[in-house]
């Protein structure tokens, strides 16, 4: 029983995690940068190595810049985002709590 528990804690911990790190756009949201009046500098915010780490955002358009070495977030964007992988975490989390119910009402071998 403990093992099947595990097996549906770590990946849903793992997650989590993954979730919670930091990254240059929760930077960005977190000090309101929304619109080209409240852009900031990426040295600002302490994001390292903001060449690589603002590249894959910038290219989806969920981090804007604004041509001045300063940068936002695009709102809807970053909802919509939020919102899909609030979701997403849920279905996963359903689907395994589910799963281990399974598990468990299964009879023995």
């Amino acid at each position: 029983m403990p093992y099947r528990v595990a097996m549906i804690l770590y990946p849903l911990v793992s997650i989590a995690i993954v979730v919670a790190k930091p990254g240059p756009v929760g930077k960005l949201a977190k000090a309101k940068a929304f619109s080209p009046e409240m852009a900031r500098r990426p040295e600002s915010l302490e994001i390292k190595n903001a060449a690589i780490t603002m590249e894959n955002p910038i290219r989806s358009g969920l981090i804007v810049p604004t041509g001045d070495g300063r940068f936002y977030v695009d709102l809807k964007k970053y909802r919509r985002r939020k919102i899909s992988l609030i979701a997403t975490l849920a279905i996963v989390g359903v689907a395994l709590g589910a799963g281990l119910l399974l598990l468990e009402t299964r009879a023995p071998i």
